[in-house]
């Protein structure tokens, strides 16, 4: 997911936010949050 060229985040079935995952980051709580849940979770 941190290496795709375009991420498109969904919320409700509508497009809430488009970009890469340092954009996302910085952008996006939804996204953001999403991310450290996956991350978190990956590393346990």
């Amino acid at each position: 997911m941190t290496t795709a060229d375009r991420i498109i985040v969904m919320d409700a079935g509508r497009v809430a936010a488009v970009g890469t995952h340092t954009e996302l980051v910085i952008a996006d709580p939804l996204y953001a949050e999403l991310a450290a849940t996956q991350f978190l979770t990956a590393v346990e």
